[in-house]
């Protein structure tokens, strides 16, 4: 499994590359928030199991997790770690955006702020 890691930044609908090519294992998202403070507009958290941004198409490749973040609002998201459950497992590659469409390619009115953590 690889060593525990963190993202912070910003995300709209140009997916980014938050960690690439997992050649000592799998990575499991663990933990996750965003802003959406200056959005009128709800806005989705796309993520992607993908090696490169190359990978994804917006509004074509199914993200293998979303997360709403409501209309100048904040959330987060904690996925539980135990015996049975390890967070939400990526074997490839992690790759972001934000839409204003749970699988859209709209972009949001304004970059939302985002941060996860991975272990």
């Amino acid at each position: 499994m690889l060593q525990d890691f963190s993202y912070t930044g910003t995300l709209t609908n140009t997916p980014v590359l938050i960690t690439e090519n997992f050649k000592t294992g799998t990575a499991y998202l663990v933990w996750a928030d965003g802003f959406n403070r200056k959005n009128v507009h709800d806005t989705y958290i796309q993520l992607f199991d993908a090696q490169s941004t190359s990978d994804v198409t917006l509004g074509t490749t199914d993200p293998i997790l979303t997360f709403p973040l409501p209309l100048r609002g904040a959330h987060d998201w904690q996925l539980p770690v135990n015996d049975y459950f390890q967070g939400k497992k990526f074997k490839h590659g992690v790759v972001a955006a934000a839409t204003q469409e749970r699988k859209g390619t709209t972009a949001p009115d304004n970059a939302v702020d985002v941060n996860f953590i991975f272990v």
